[in-house]
């Protein structure tokens, strides 16, 4: 009985990833309290156009998995995975360019090492879009359609929530150091 316990927490755990459109995941954002909830809003909009998708968080030259939903993704796999932002790959590219990527993944060790762990046949293109605060990358949000399927070409909401999204880390970070 002790484990069916631990199963419903568990679930009850589970974020809610269902799809939201732009003006509810910027409702979310402006309800945001952690960074948790910043994850959640954008991977909520990011549904509405993805099979899966992911959050990685920029640091030390590296993306680490953050956050993720869809087909084939492993998420405690995902969470411990590191990424070198040195050794050519789509995310070298996007993180040292600051500008997002649409299309197929050139080959490449990095790159099909992450779509192999993502696992199924590889994704047909892909979008990957860097998050800046205060002129930095600190985080990327990667999507595409499902194994062997293209990543939809319509991702303006993504665009237009990204930058509101390193506003809400300011605010609350804002919020943080008020003295209460």
């Amino acid at each position: 009985a002790a484990g069916s316990e631990e199963e419903e927490l568990i679930e009850e755990a589970a974020p809610d990833f269902s799809p939201v459109d732009l003006a509810k995941a910027s409702a979310l954002l402006e309800a945001a309290a952690s960074r948790d909830d910043i994850a959640h809003a954008a991977l909520r909009l990011a549904r509405t156009s993805f099979g899966r998708a992911a959050l990685f968080i920029v640091r030390e030259g590296r993306a680490s998995g953050w956050d993720a939903f869809g087909e084939g993704i492993n998420l405690p796999l995902l969470k411990s995975l590191l990424i070198s932002l040195q050794q050519p790959s789509v995310f070298q590219l996007v993180y040292e360019t600051k500008a997002h990527f649409l299309g197929k993944v050139p080959k490449g060790e990095v790159n099909t090492a992450f779509l192999q762990l993502l696992g199924g046949d590889p994704p047909k293109s892909v979008f990957l879009y860097p998050l800046l605060f205060r002129g930095r990358v600190v985080n990327l949000i990667y999507g595409d359609g499902g194994p062997g399927k293209n990543a939809p070409v319509d991702v303006s909401d993504l665009l237009i929530l990204g930058p509101k999204i390193p506003q809400t880390f300011e605010r609350i970070l804002r919020e943080r150091r008020r003295p209460t």
